[in-house]
C-alpha cells in the first residue's frame, strides 16, 4: 500500500518539507526563502484562477493579523531596527502561510498533515 503518489505532492508539502529542511525557519535566510516560496505560490494562483482567498468569520484566523499590527506599531520604539524588521518578517510569513493553508482544500491539507512523520 502506497501512502501517497507523486502526482499528488501539493505546494504546502513543498513549502513545509522546505521549512523543515532550512531549520524550521530559525534562521533569517531560511525564513526569507520560504516567505518568497509561500508568494510565488499565491502569485501561481492568482495568475491560474483559483481562489486564493475565503472569508470566514472565526477570530482565530485574525489573530496572527492583529500580532503583525502590534509588532508593525511596536517597531517605533525598536532600539535594534534590523532585528525588529526581521521578528515582523517572521510573523508576516506566519500570516502569509496561514493564509495559503486556508485557501486550499481539506485532502490537500489532509495529504500534507499524513506526510508530516515522513518529513520528520
Amino acid at each position: 500500500m502506497k501512502l501517497f503518489k507523486v502526482t499528488d505532492i501539493s505546494p504546502l508539502f513543498i513549502i513545509m518539507s522546505l521549512a523543515f529542511i532550512l531549520n524550521g525557519g530559525f534562521f533569517d535566510d531560511s525564513v526569507a526563502f520560504i516567505g518568497c516560496s509561500i508568494l510565488i505560490c499565491v502569485f501561481g494562483m492568482l495568475i491560474t484562477g483559483k481562489t486564493f482567498y475565503k472569508r470566514n468569520k472565526h477570530f482565530m484566523y485574525l489573530i496572527p493579523l492583529i500580532v503583525l499590527s502590534i509588532a508593525m506599531v511596536v517597531s517605533i520604539w525598536a532600539i535594534d531596527y534590523m532585528d525588529n524588521l526581521m521578528g515582523v518578517m517572521r510573523i508576516a510569513v506566519i500570516c502569509l502561510w496561514i493564509w495559503l493553508a486556508r485557501s486550499r482544500g481539506q485532502e490537500e491539507i489532509g495529504l500534507t498533515v499524513k506526510l508530516l512523520p515522513l518529513m520528520g
